[in-house]
């Protein structure tokens, strides 16, 4: 009797390699780094690579893991704890960052909340000019820098533009804000680099509909589009 080999989702950040890509993910029990690795060539490393985009969530649906004949792959700038060879998979596509939305959070410099009408909130007062969510607004990332705590604010619920992200700013002299900004994608991911906090969002080629990375930056408190 044959018995099915367990299958499980994986989800986490795609690092492309040769002869070897891997995705990236912590253990949900253990905090861990795992490393689940597959041929770049292959059927799946194919499919990965037109649906999933390098340094972004992605995930592996009903996928088939072994242990590795040796001791893993070599040449990632990451050491996960155990490696996975990935076997054949159901499902492969991009995934969300799955960042903790919060309404309040206690920085250095003062308590920011979202109120009931989905308004930013700096020490108890609305945030002036007006920041307000769409059908809601939330801290989503928050980064401590020298002299100044930085903070990724979600707006979300639009028809036409399901996200928009703003960065805002908190010093000893106040808060403040930038416009909004992305591609209106859910698909984005957010990553600190010393001073600079960058944001990558997945876009669709409108000629070749193939998958591509657009960056946003933020340093110095002002906001750029990587070209």
């Amino acid at each position: 009797k044959v018995h099915a080999q367990p299958t499980e989702t994986v989800s986490g950040i795609f690092e492309k390699g040769m002869p070897q890509s891997a995705i990236f993910a912590l253990s949900p029990g253990s905090g861990d780094l795992m490393g689940y690795f597959f041929n770049t060539q292959s059927p799946l490393g194919k499919a990965v690579l037109k649906y999933c985009l390098a340094g972004m969530p992605c995930k592996l649906e009903q996928a088939q893991l072994r242990a590795p004949s040796s001791s893993g792959p070599a040449g990632f700038k990451d050491a996960p704890s155990a490696w996975f060879e990935v076997g054949s998979v159901q499902r492969v596509g991009l995934d969300s960052a799955n960042l903790p939305q919060q309404s309040k959070l206690k920085t250095r410099f003062g308590v920011v909340h979202i109120d009931s009408a989905q308004r930013l909130n700096f020490k108890g007062a609305p945030v002036q000019p007006s920041v307000e969510g769409n059908a809601g607004l939330s801290i989503v990332a928050s980064y401590a820098q020298k002299q100044q705590d930085i903070l990724l604010l979600q707006s979300s619920g639009g028809n036409a533009c399901p996200v928009q992200l703003r960065f805002a700013t908190l010093d000893a002299s106040g808060i403040s804000v930038t416009p909004a900004f992305g591609t209106c994608s859910d698909y984005y991911y957010p990553q600190q680099t010393g001073s600079t906090i960058s944001v990558a969002f997945a876009s669709e080629d409108s000629s070749t509909k193939a998958l591509k990375k657009i960056i946003f930056k933020f340093a110095n408190g002002k906001l750029s589009q990587q070209p």
